[in-house]
């Protein structure tokens, strides 16, 4: 019986090697997914990395900023001036080649609406107090965010970029400060050279602008009692004292017996402190009213100003007796009748020649009124000490005199407000009021303080047209 032999199967070489392909393929392709996920992990693990970081950064940002608004919340809380509220800023400023102004609204009575410079601190300098009159337009609107010029001279050319150069800034970012929809000024920092605020330094101007507002707002309210409370003692006292003097006067004028010559003296003596007290009061109540924009100004259109100096001129020769010093005028011949408040006038003046009298126990004491075309310049000069010009700024902020410098100015018990009523009246005027003096500069140094009156000032004839009858403060 035949038997038929079996052959093993036949694999052709092709499919052979297509079978290893295949599974090669599939092996490669098992080995790049698992590389894909791993390649996705580790970017999402990257990624979170990075949203960690970032987060972290965020955090310590905003614990920054949160440490940062405790301690300027606890600075302007026991802050009493605005120099300390601009301290509780500049120390928290990261360079210190940054300078940092505080400025205020100021409103001047029957003037436009103005600013003053109220604090500031020069870069890699120390913080002090500033009374300097500054235009309007420096402040960023409401709603406006920070206003930066990282380089003035790039700026087209405006009124702000006049002033900056004015003022030897070439950097400036500033932020407004305000109390609802009121402006109360505006917190700025300021650079000598062009440059780019720090985003730190950026963030410290907002959040101090922020806790500064608050603070003003505070100090203001508390301003606006103190005023109100001097004003009501003022007016409390000056009806007794008055009565005081006027009986004193009847005694020494021999209304009500016979007095010899000694006790006559004593009782002049006695009304002469009187009214220099009466005085002190008087002034108490003008810096309480031009600081609540109370004061009103009696306008004339023919003030003759020789008139005025005929009878301040009595009233200086009576102080300067028994000192070796003499009074010299320098009055031009022709000059003008002009617009203003008589008596306000008369004050400044007497303000400051007393003040320089005060201060001169030999020597001269000059006045001098010149007519510079539309607008007079007043002068008087003294020979007496003469006042550091760091410390000139201060002379013009109403304060307690504590050391000789204030002495020096007449800034004697009482005498702390003379100067600034005196500054705020020339300005209601619509003029100007500084001091030139350079200590040691000369054997008689002294000091010469100089202020403009307008001959005939548009502002105050309008307010004496739209306000015929006035009542006299």
């Amino acid at each position: 019986m035949l038997h038929s032999q079996r052959r093993p199967p036949v694999f052709p070489a092709g499919i052979f090697f297509a079978a290893i392909l295949e599974r090669l393929t599939a092996a490669w392709r098992r080995r790049a997914r698992q590389r894909r996920r791993g390649e996705s992990q580790a970017a999402q693990i990257a990624r979170l990395e990075r949203q960690i970081a970032e987060r972290t950064r965020d955090l310590e940002s905003v614990r920054r900023q949160m440490m940062q608004g405790d301690r300027l919340s606890a600075a302007m809380n026991r802050a009493a001036d605005y120099a300390e509220v601009l301290k509780a800023v500049a120390d928290e400023v990261a360079a210190p080649a940054v300078g940092v102004w505080l400025l205020l609204v100021e409103v001047e009575p029957h003037a436009a609406q103005g600013a003053v410079l109220a604090a500031m601190r020069p870069p890699l300098g120390s913080v002090m107090p500033a009374n300097r009159q500054m235009p309007a337009f420096v402040f960023p609107l409401p709603g406006e965010p920070l206003r930066v010029i990282v380089d003035v001279e790039r700026q087209p050319d405006t009124p702000l970029r006049a002033f900056c150069r004015d003022a030897g800034l070439k950097a400036v970012a500033s932020a407004g400060l305000f109390a609802g929809s009121r402006t109360l000024g505006a917190l700025v920092f300021t650079g000598d050279t062009p440059q780019d605020f720090s985003a730190a330094d950026l963030e410290t101007l907002r959040a101090g602008a922020q806790a500064a507002a608050i603070a003003i707002e505070r100090l203001q309210a508390v301003e606006t009692v103190r005023s109100r409370f001097l004003a009501g003692v003022s007016h409390d006292l000056r009806t007794p004292l008055n009565a005081v003097l006027n009986y004193t006067e009847f005694v020494a004028q021999g209304m009500m017996g016979e007095v010899n010559d000694s006790q006559r003296a004593a009782l002049e003596k006695a009304l002469e402190g009187g009214r220099q007290l009466l005085d002190m009061m008087n002034d108490v109540v003008d810096a309480v009213r031009i600081e609540s924009g109370m004061l009103r100004l009696v306008i004339e259109d023919d003030i003759d100003l020789y008139a005025e100096m005929a009878d301040l001129r009595g009233a200086a020769l009576a102080l300067l007796h028994g000192k070796d010093a003499q009074y010299f005028e320098d009055i031009d011949p022709h000059l003008p009748r002009i617009v203003g408040d008589r008596w306000r006038i008369r004050q400044i003046l007497r303000t400051l020649i007393a003040n320089a009298i005060r201060v001169t126990e030999s020597g001269s004491v000059t006045v001098s009124v010149k007519l510079r075309a539309a607008e007079l310049l007043f002068a008087v000069i003294d020979t007496g000490p003469g006042i550091p010009v760091e410390d000139q700024d201060r002379l013009f902020e109403p304060s307690v005199p504590t050391n000789p410098l204030e002495a020096r100015v007449g800034r004697g018990v009482g005498q702390g407000i003379g100067l600034p009523i005196a500054h705020r009246l020339v300005q209601a005027h619509g003029g100007r009021l500084w001091l030139h003096s350079e200590p040691h500069s000369e054997p008689e140094h002294g000091a010469a303080f100089f202020f403009t009156l307008p001959v005939r000032s548009p502002a105050l004839l309008r307010q004496m047209q739209e306000t015929p009858v006035r009542q006299a403060f």
